[in-house]
């Protein structure tokens, strides 16, 4: 009679499971995965006495609009089928987030109350305000932690540059940053002195 064991093909296993074996995810890594599953930002918009909010995720462009597809359906009559796409990706140069908005619409979408422009786009900061004309203010708020940008939407620099943590340079006196101008994208650099190394 046969025993159980000729019935079935038995091999070693060609490699032990363990823990140590498994890959593990770099910071950089670690940040990427926890944006995919928790919301990086949020818009957070109103029309007359209605409040409202949409979260957005890593890679998961926000389509706001008059037609029915789009993510945040508004009914402007100023408004464009699609009008405006919010997107926010991650940035390997300055290990922070982007949230960019691109204006798609022919009467305009207002970023701080100026005009972006058809087919142009602006980096949107915590606090910024994208308007669509006849009453629609969607207000961007930041969830996650990013790089500590210099100054805010109020000053001059913070206004119109995001400036990162990257450091391009160092000095005595100073250190170089990478920073994007908000209304193009454009990479540049600025040095920061610390005012109290001078009389």
């Amino acid at each position: 009679m046969a025993s159980p064991e000729d019935h079935f093909d038995f091999t070693q296993p060609t490699q032990p499971f363990e823990e140590a074996t498994q890959a593990t995810a770099t910071p950089d890594e670690s940040l990427l995965i926890l944006a995919r599953e928790r919301p990086i930002g949020k818009l957070v918009w109103k029309r007359s006495n209605q409040t409202s909010d949409h979260e957005l995720f890593l890679n998961l462009p926000v389509v706001i609009g008059r037609h029915r597809s789009c993510d945040i359906q508004i009914t402007s009559s100023v408004s464009s089928n699609k009008h405006c796409t919010i997107t926010a990706s991650f940035d390997q140069e300055s290990m922070g987030y982007l949230i960019v908005c691109e204006d798609l619409s022919s009467n305009g979408t207002f970023w701080n109350g100026k005009k972006i422009g058809k087919n142009r786009s602006v980096i949107l900061s915590h606090g910024d305000v994208v308007e669509i004309k006849r009453g629609y203010f969607f207000t961007y708020l930041q969830l996650t932690k990013r790089h500590k940008e210099q100054g805010d939407g109020g000053d001059m620099l913070g206004g119109k540059y995001q400036i990162t943590e990257t450091v391009l340079g160092k000095g005595t006196f100073a250190e170089i940053k990478l920073v994007y101008k908000k209304d193009s994208q454009k990479q540049m650099a600025v040095k920061i002195m610390e005012k109290r190394n001078f009389s």
